[in-house]
């Protein structure tokens, strides 16, 4: 699981299912309208950045939570599973363990955010 406190919902938590539950809809799930949630894939890292928090997990899941409440995905996951995400410039750094290499190494992946 992940916690992030995002705007008008408070706290934000990513769960093991897949899902975003937050506290101002009394932990229920955050609307999905576009049916976009990667259900299955649990949530592992939150990140609010600007106006848009975007999430990670399991099998490269990405995605992000626009401010009218959307949640977006792009065409390509990232290559492994994501753990940790920063942000450096207009891009986002998704990084995780790719399972069939050492394990001291990292992988990184790319997102460009945009506006």
């Amino acid at each position: 699981m992940s916690l992030a406190q995002y705007g008008d919902y408070g706290f934000v938590v990513g769960t093991n299912q897949g899902l975003l539950r937050a506290q101002s809809l009394a932990f229920e799930e955050l609307p999905d309208p576009l049916g976009q949630m990667p259900r299955g894939n649990t949530i592992r890292a939150l990140r609010v950045i600007g106006d848009r928090l975007y999430f990670g997990g399991n099998r490269g899941v990405f995605a992000e939570v626009t401010p009218s409440g959307l949640i977006c995905t792009p065409s390509d996951k990232a290559s492994s599973g994501i753990r940790f995400l920063s942000s450096l410039g207009d891009e986002i750094l998704a990084a995780g363990v790719v399972l069939d290499v050492a394990p001291m190494d990292v992988n990184l992946t790319r997102f460009r955010i945009t506006p």
